[in-house]
């Protein structure tokens, strides 16, 4: 039709639009985090051009909102998401893009505030009551998230990530039954999902399930990722718990190669050291540094019972918890 066709700008600006939203959907994609963020830039120069021919393109501004989040700038998306919703008030996408953005800044009461106007324009969108539910997992208000989290099955039965973060719900709140029924719900669609291997075995032991049913599922979750840290961290403690101290040590030590920053790992790993006392010092005190706090925990484990005794204990506790000398 040519440049003359009334529709020619719209469209051409359209046909950018999704350009760039086919090129983010590209670089989201498992395979190419080695050319991610070059299409990630490809697809922001397309929606700018698409602003160029229409700048009241609220579908523009919402996917730079994304592409902003997708590299981590969060109060840049917050930006775009605003131009969205100033140019389409009751579309509710971008309201609840807003309240993802106010969650990962950890402004929680912004993150509800944004979640609660995306579920009062479309009560019936499975995915502003999944997103609103995970405001409350995070401002830890269990059984707001479980409503939503239900309200998002009800409406999309298929959802299955609602499954999943529902049994956390429950499973924060001490439900633990319910939990395990979702997390079996989940499993049965996504079988090789370790999140929910890891989650059924924890429940499991909760439930009283024992260690012979938990560590075949930990020992499973490795051999389908084997630097999920939080199986290395679970079986740790299970050989703790049968008195394998070595296995205990190997599983911790796996655990703080993965993840070096956390202080449990090295508490633990204290722990397991505990008939070489020089050693398990040396853990203590690298927990420490990380910033390990729990004096009630650590006074009360009958595990350092002898390590307790000794000067250079003493010396640790005056130094990184002076308050209690």
């Amino acid at each position: 039709m040519g440049e003359s066709y009334h529709s020619y700008t719209q469209i051409k600006a359209l046909e950018h639009y999704f350009a760039g939203l086919n090129l983010r959907l590209q670089g989201e994609r498992p395979g190419n985090t080695s050319i991610r963020d070059s299409l990630f830039r490809i697809a922001k120069s397309l929606q700018e051009k698409t602003l160029q021919l229409d700048s009241t393109a609220a579908y523009a501004y919402n996917e730079l909102g994304l592409l902003a989040r997708r590299v981590k700038q969060y109060e840049q998306s917050l930006t775009y998401f605003n131009r969205a919703v100033r140019f389409s008030p009751t579309w509710v996408v971008p309201w609840m893009n807003m309240s993802d953005s106010y969650s990962e800044l950890d402004q929680l009461e912004a993150a509800e505030r944004c979640g609660l106007k995306a579920v009062m324009l479309d009560s019936t969108f499975a995915s502003a009551h999944y997103n609103l539910g995970n405001v409350y997992l995070a401002k830890k208000e269990e059984g707001k998230a479980s409503i939503h989290f239900q309200k998002a099955i009800a409406y999309q039965p298929d959802y299955m990530v609602a499954y999943f973060n529902l049994g956390l719900a429950y499973y924060n709140s001490g439900n633990y039954k319910q939990a395990e029924k979702m997390w079996e719900e989940y499993n049965k669609f996504r079988p090789d999902d370790t999140d929910v291997l890891q989650s059924l075995a924890q429940v499991g032991l909760d439930l009283g399930k024992g260690i012979e049913y938990a560590e075949p599922i930990f020992l499973n979750v490795l051999k389908l990722d084997s630097n999920y840290a939080k199986a290395h961290f679970s079986l740790g403690e299970l050989n703790l718990v049968k008195k394998d101290l070595v296995l205990a040590q190997k599983y911790f030590n796996n655990y703080i190669a993965l993840l070096p920053d956390d202080p449990a790992g090295y508490y633990y790993l204290a722990i397991a050291q505990n008939q070489n006392t020089a050693q398990a010092l040396q853990s203590l005190e690298t927990a420490f540094k990380y910033g390990y706090k729990d004096y009630n925990q650590l006074k009360n484990e009958s595990r350092f019972a002898a390590i307790q005794k000794t000067t250079a204990y003493s010396k640790l506790i005056k130094k990184y918890f002076p308050d209690k000398n």
